[in-house]
């Protein structure tokens, strides 16, 4: 919501300034990483919940593919994002960051149904 509340403002803002402090940036430039500050604790709450509802002989292959994913897409998002920038210009290059978000609340809602389903079943 706040990223789709940020753009449209980005875009009628869309000039180039010099700032020689934090006081000078208007609070626009503050948005994007306050999505970042709501964001990041809910990946390691998916990592949690999927852990524990593997059996424990699963766990270290489980971390595994947790950290190479980490890895590549930290990695690959940076460079997309950059190529993006790039090509196609800032302001415009936030809007695909919608795709990935999007990705995380269907995933939080699939890991949510999954354990809903699994705790009615009776499993732990």
């Amino acid at each position: 919501m706040l990223l789709l509340a940020v753009l449209p403002k980005l875009e009628a803002s869309n000039t180039l300034e010099k700032f020689n402090a934090f006081s000078e940036v208007p609070m626009l430039g503050f948005m994007l990483p306050l999505i970042g500050l709501f964001i990041a604790p809910i990946y390691p709450l998916l990592n949690s919940t999927v852990l524990s509802h593997l059996p424990k002989n699963l766990h270290a292959p489980m971390s595994g593919l947790i950290i190479i994913f980490s890895a590549l897409g930290g990695t690959l998002g940076s460079r997309i994002v950059g190529t993006l920038f790039g090509s196609i210009g800032g302001v415009n290059a936030f809007y695909f960051l919608i795709i990935p978000i999007l990705l995380l609340i269907i995933s939080v809602l699939i890991i949510q149904k999954m354990t809903k389903k699994r705790a009615a079943a009776g499993f732990s």
